[in-house]
């Protein structure tokens, strides 16, 4: 079983069936911040908005390629996809 975002997509020839019955959960990405934080730095809630509507599943299966086949640690996974690599 793999995951809609699951790293083997980008390499495997495999085909990801629809989901038609609603039988997995999503695995929607979702920021979370205090509300605190947010008040205290105006342009925080802005920020997660941009990087959130940019997360798309397509993205999630590169940054997880990043990871799990090329050897890269997350910080170096979201770095190379945020320079555009």
């Amino acid at each position: 079983m793999v995951e809609t975002t699951d790293a083997r997509l980008s390499v495997a020839r495999v085909v990801l069936l629809a989901d038609d019955r609603a039988l997995q959960p999503r695995g929607d990405v979702v920021p979370l911040v205090r509300t605190g934080v947010l008040e205290r730095w105006d342009d925080l809630g802005t920020a997660f908005d941009a990087v959130s509507a940019r997360l798309t599943t397509d993205v999630l299966v590169q940054l997880n390629g990043f990871v799990e086949l090329d050897g890269l640690t997350p910080t170096e996974a979201a770095a190379r996809w945020w320079a555009g690599g």
